[in-house]
């Protein structure tokens, strides 16, 4: 799948970006076009793409791996009332050489260099890396059929004697209550001064009024490979979380007492009343859980189809503000329920291939928009 030289190219972003990164810059790699005017990205009609699996998989090491192998062998099987689902986000792994006094677009590694040479300079430099979402191309077409607000809290821990490369996660989730304008039938947060950083508190999509605040609490395991595509557009962060329904009467105390205040907040709270802060840690089965976010989330929900093809794709967007730091990030991701079964495993794949590799709209435009992030 990697027969061309590929090099590092700095990159731009409109949005914040860690201090350190700043200060040294950070690069995607990507695949260097042999002749000018020649279209250098992977054209998936023709490849097969990830669906396929007619090229190779890689990993750090220059081994040859198995994408769902890599994603499950560090989890046990999904027994009883455990779930797993395996979800892709898409956006660009970028590469984070140590810092330096001075910023500089020149890259650490400099020249074209097979695809070997550069994944070993990776490893050899222990060269770190992150991933920053964005919007794909088939997304920004598409217009959103389902819309609601959340608030999510994240909780990790990394117990003593875990021998698992996964972490353990407790995600709390709630659907934030929505009240119609009677001036102009537009659904808006009930209390906007939880959401009040949002460009927009209001809901300009048709959504639901909640009579309570729909939640859910779920505890599991997750596991995250940072795939990079540089014949693509958009690299893909795959994450796979075992989990099972965390019922109410076993909430930890801090989750359970802050649930209640967040309800009174918004329902029998004065109205210049402020909204409690998430407990920054709480204890489960005698293991303590950090607070990894705290957010307000605009989800939107659409279907998508790849070319030459009648199975849809749902795709979840979300627009998230970070309420620890107040800092705001687009995210899209597709999901597969049922990764065990061949048939969905690759129709998943092909959802991959289709969001990532797509450039352009049809018409020819190129997406380029307000908080665009730019690979130069």
């Amino acid at each position: 799948m990697f027969p061309s030289s590929y090099a590092l190219y700095p990159f731009l972003s409109t949005r914040s970006l860690p201090w350190n990164v700043t200060a040294s810059g950070a690069f995607r790699a990507r695949k260097v076009a042999e002749w000018i005017g020649i279209n250098p990205m992977e054209d998936v009609q023709k490849s097969g793409g990830l669906e396929l699996g007619r090229g190779q998989v890689l990993d750090m090491e220059g081994n040859t791996a198995d994408l769902r192998q890599k994603l499950f062998s560090h989890l046990p099987e999904p027994s009883g009332s455990n779930s797993r689902v395996v979800s892709a986000s898409f956006g660009h792994v970028l590469l984070t050489p140590p810092p330096s006094s001075n910023a500089s677009f020149i890259p650490p590694l400099q020249g074209s260099w097979p695809l070997s040479n550069l994944s070993r300079w990776i490893r050899e430099r222990h060269i770190g890396h992150l991933f920053t979402p964005f919007l794909p191309a088939p997304v920004l077409q598409l217009t959103p059929q389902k819309q609601q607000l959340l608030h999510r809290l994240l909780y990790e821990a990394h117990p003593a004697g875990n021998t698992q490369q996964s972490t353990h996660i407790v995600e709390f989730e709630m659907v934030l209550p929505l009240v119609t304008n009677e001036q102009n039938g537009i659904p808006e947060l009930a209390r906007s001064t939880f959401d009040s950083r949002h460009e927009e508190s209001s809901i300009s999509a048709t959504g639901t009024t909640h009579t309570r605040l729909d939640h859910m609490c779920r505890i599991g395991n997750q596991f995250i490979v940072d795939l990079m595509l540089p014949d693509r557009p958009m690299d893909i962060r795959f994450s796979v979380f075992d989990s099972s329904v965390l019922p109410q009467k076993l909430w930890p105390t801090e989750l359970q007492k802050y649930f209640e205040d967040l309800s009174f907040f918004f329902y029998d709270g004065e109205s210049n009343a402020s909204p409690p802060n998430a407990p920054v840690t709480m204890f489960l089965n005698d293991v303590e859980y950090r607070l990894r976010s705290s957010v307000s989330v605009r989800q939107t929900q659409a279907d998508t189809h790849a070319p030459q093809s009648e199975i849809s794709i749902p795709a979840t967007s979300e627009s998230i503000l970070d309420l620890e730091v107040d800092d705001k990030s687009t995210v899209c991701k597709i999901n597969c329920h049922a990764p065990s079964t061949d048939e969905d495993w690759r129709a998943f794949l092909k959802g991959c291939d289709f969001m990532s590799a797509m450039r352009i709209l049809s018409s020819g435009k190129t997406f380029i928009a307000a908080d665009t992030d730019i690979a130069l």
